[in-house]
Order: structure tokens, then C-alpha cells, then sequence
């Protein structure tokens, strides 16, 4: 299983009801709503684009606010959802789209006030992780938000990779056995396993592409990394005058 093929039929079904109940979710949901508000007080946000959309998360939230909304997701299936969290309010401003972030991102630049993109960064490594953040940048006007898994040092990915290593090794085994059931025997199989980023590194290429990080908030604390919301904003210098 794949990032691109592990959101679709059942599990983009059943996605939102096996989290929406969980701490997590919830702390996450109050991360964000704040941030999205601390945005807000420092001037209209009138266009966003939520890249990966998922089950359309935020679609409520966003159409409280009377904001043109754009979501983009790779699954039909996700999309699919997506359009069921467009309540019965005004839908005018609610814009779905199924597509390749990687491929959508490039093509749209300072079109957005706030561009927007959660439970994602995390299931790559850092350096395509970063380069989807210059593209999340490259498409805001003003402001990013972020949900990102980060570690402080070393000592923290080696202890990740004790304590997920059975973990690792487990789900290569069922996978393998599982295609051995289904009489294709294979060993190439991609166990998805998310990843955490240095953060001084993924701090400091920000701060290259003439963004400010004015806000962390921390959703989960673990042992080898914390999990956290940041908002972002553009410097001045490298605005861009609005339409």
C-alpha cells in the first residue's frame, strides 16, 4: 500500500467516524479553529485552499466564516465524503477538486489568503515535506497553516526507530503474507510508517522563503517528537498586492 492508494473505498468511508471521537481529533480541531481565528484578527481571509482536503474536515468550519473554500484531494473516494461535510447552508463558495497535490500545488501562485494542509506532511520524508511547505508558501498571499510531526535531535530518531522497528518489521511480514495468500508472492512492498522532521531544519528553510512561524501549538506530545500546528505568515517584504 501506497500514500497515493491507501485513502480510497472503505477507508475514505469510514474515515472521519474511527477519529472524530478521539483526543487527538479534538485537540487538533481546537489547534486549528485558533489558529485559523489569530489569522483572521490580522486581516480578512477571504480565499483558502486546503490541500490535502480528505473528508473536507474544515468545510464547516470555513463556511461559518463566509470564505471562498477550495479543497484538493488525489481520492474520488475522499472527495466523495468531502461533499457530504457541505452542509445545507451557503454552498457557493465551496469549491471540490480531485487532483494531484503534487501537480496542483506549482501551478497556483499567490492566489490564496491562506493556504492550509493537515495530516500530511507527516507520511513523507523531510525533504519532500519541505518542499511541499515552499509550495503551501508559494500559493498563500499571506498565510500558511501547518500540521507537522518534528523532532529536537538525533537522540529522538534513534529511539523512534527502536520502538517502531517491531512495529515496522510486523506489518512488512502480514504484508508479505498477504500477498503470498493471494498467490503473488512479493517482497516489494511499501509499509507506510510516518515520519517525523528535524525541526531546526524545517524552521530554518522557512525562515529562507521570507515566512514567519508566529505560532506553535502543540496537539500531542510524544517521546521522540511532538505533533504540532503552525501558523505562518508572510513577510512583508515578500508580499504580494492582493488582485
Amino acid at each position: 500500500m501506497t500514500i497515493t492508494n491507501k485513502y480510497f473505498g472503505q477507508t475514505a468511508a469510514e474515515y472521519d467516524a474511527k477519529r472524530r471521537h478521539s483526543r487527538t481529533w479534538a485537540a487538533e480541531t481546537a489547534a486549528f479553529e485558533k489558529l485559523v481565528h489569530s489569522a483572521m484578527e490580522q486581516g480578512p481571509i477571504k480565499s483558502v485552499l486546503d490541500i490535502p482536503c480528505g473528508t473536507g474536515r474544515w468545510i464547516p468550519f470555513f463556511q461559518d466564516q463566509n470564505v471562498q473554500y477550495r479543497g484538493v484531494d488525489v481520492s474520488k473516494d475522499m472527495i466523495a465524503v468531502a461533499m457530504t461535510n457541505v452542509g445545507g447552508g451557503d454552498t457557493a463558495n465551496i469549491q471540490l477538486i480531485e487532483h494531484d497535490c503534487f501537480q496542483y500545488l506549482p501551478a497556483h501562485r499567490n492566489e490564496f489568503d491562506l493556504t492550509i494542509s493537515t495530516r500530511f506532511l507527516n507520511w513523507w520524508h523531510t525533504d519532500t515535506a519541505i518542499s511541499i511547505i515552499e509550495a503551501l508558501c508559494a500559493a498563500s498571499r499571506k498565510f500558511v497553516i501547518i500540521h507537522i510531526r518534528v523532532h529536537e535531535n538525533a537522540l529522538q530518531v534513534t529511539f523512534r526507530r527502536i520502538v517502531k522497528w517491531p512495529k515496522f518489521v510486523g506489518k512488512y511480514a502480514k504484508a508479505v503474507a498477504g500477498a503470498l495468500r493471494k498467490g503473488r508472492l512479493t517482497f516489494k512492498h511499501n509499509v507506510l510508517d510516518i515520519e517525523s522532521h528535524p525541526r531546526k531544519t524545517v524552521e530554518d528553510r522557512i525562515k529562507a522563503l521570507g515566512w514567519t512561524i508566529q505560532e506553535r501549538i502543540v496537539a500531542k506530545r510524544l517521546a521522540y517528537a511532538k505533533v504540532e500546528f503552525w501558523l505562518m505568515r508572510k513577510d512583508e517584504a515578500h508580499r504580494s498586492p492582493p488582485p
